[in-house]
């Protein structure tokens, strides 16, 4: 693992895994191996995850209609094997956290998360609670995203109609509360979005270089949450099949 070192020298606070976490789909045994893989580096620190459609997606159970990628699993292993911070149960995977001067919130996007659901209320509750003095900083991360180059459409489940869902369900939440980056995975790539607010463009990054002389991408109050996929490593490459203006 090559964030293994950084662990060890205790420059990493936390680990996030937003999904899709070991592509075990039922075996235990690749949980097993999983598991073992990765002790060097989440022994070494916090490791938080969120649930994704391989731990949790299975017909007629607590999840939405997006298909049978868990293999059967359920949530069952997932959420036993990694228990995440409170509230996160079984069947209602969703919690939140405080590391220094950031407020990470875990939703799950393979359940109910529309107006009225029990995790929408949760995460309303949970965002409007927050102490911007102590935690000025708000990360909010799902296994799916708002925001995806992909047109994928036509099967439970795809990229374009699980992307509009999210957003008719909680991206005014998520503007309302200041949130100020939103993390996901599921798609197979690496994209960075503008910050971003109905499907409009709120500030480009501009970049600059810190003191390391290291290229950042860099935002100066944009006033709408930023969207990152952070999916890459694992199962193979995803290519963006569309691109929007954001």
């Amino acid at each position: 693992m090559s964030i293994t070192p950084y662990v060890q020298s205790g420059l990493i606070d936390a680990i996030f895994h937003s999904g899709d976490i070991s592509y075990a789909n039922g075996h235990l045994s690749t949980w097993e191996f999983f598991l073992d893989m990765i002790s060097p580096m989440a022994g070494g620190t916090l490791y938080l995850t969120t649930i994704g459609n391989h731990e949790s997606d299975w017909p007629d159970s607590a999840t939405l209609d997006y298909g049978s990628s868990s293999g059967g699993e359920c949530g069952v292993l997932s959420t036993t094997l990694l228990p995440m911070p409170s509230p996160a149960s079984l069947n209602e995977p969703w919690w939140s956290y405080d590391i220094g001067i950031i407020h990470i919130v875990g939703i799950s996007t393979e359940h109910d998360i529309s107006v009225r659901s029990n995790q929408y209320k949760w995460l309303e509750n949970d965002l409007k609670s927050v102490n911007r003095t102590l935690t000025p900083w708000i990360i909010v991360s799902g296994h799916r995203s708002l925001y995806v180059d992909s047109k994928r459409s036509g099967f439970p489940g795809n990229d374009i109609d699980v992307m509009e869902y999210l957003q008719d369900c909680i991206e005014d939440l998520l503007y309302k509360y200041q949130v100020n980056l939103y993390f996901a995975g599921h798609f197979h790539d690496t994209e960075r979005q503008s910050a971003i607010y109905h499907n409009k463009v709120v500030q480009s990054s501009t970049y600059i270089y810190d003191n390391n002389n290291e290229m950042i991408a860099y935002h100066d109050n944009p006033n709408a949450p930023v969207y990152m996929i952070i999916g890459a490593a694992g199962n193979g490459p995803d290519y963006p099949d569309q691109f929007y203006s954001w």
